[in-house]
């Protein structure tokens, strides 16, 4: 797995996989099928481990016009740019 750092904040939607890790290629197929513009945007895997040591694994893509796409909307997610030390 690679780490990358945001260098500017980023917004993105997307929907929970409810059967981790068997319905991720699901997840992202459905939301590929739900955009008109599909292939034109950048597509992210978020996952964090909750309360219960169970992990949350959402299928994301990034949005480009904000609101446009309300009615598909499952979770808006803001991600913020990350300074890092290296």
């Amino acid at each position: 797995m690679e780490t990358y750092d945001l260098k500017k904040d980023l917004k993105v939607f997307g929907k929970e996989v409810k059967t981790f890790p068997q319905a991720v290629k699901e997840a992202f197929s459905s939301l590929l099928n739900m955009i008109p513009d599909g292939f034109k945007r950048s597509y992210y895997g978020l996952s964090y481990m909750d309360d219960k040591g169970k992990m949350v694994y959402i299928a994301t893509a990034e949005e480009k016009d904000e609101g446009k796409l309300k009615n598909i909307i499952v979770n808006d997610i803001p991600l913020k740019k990350v300074n890092t030390w290296r």
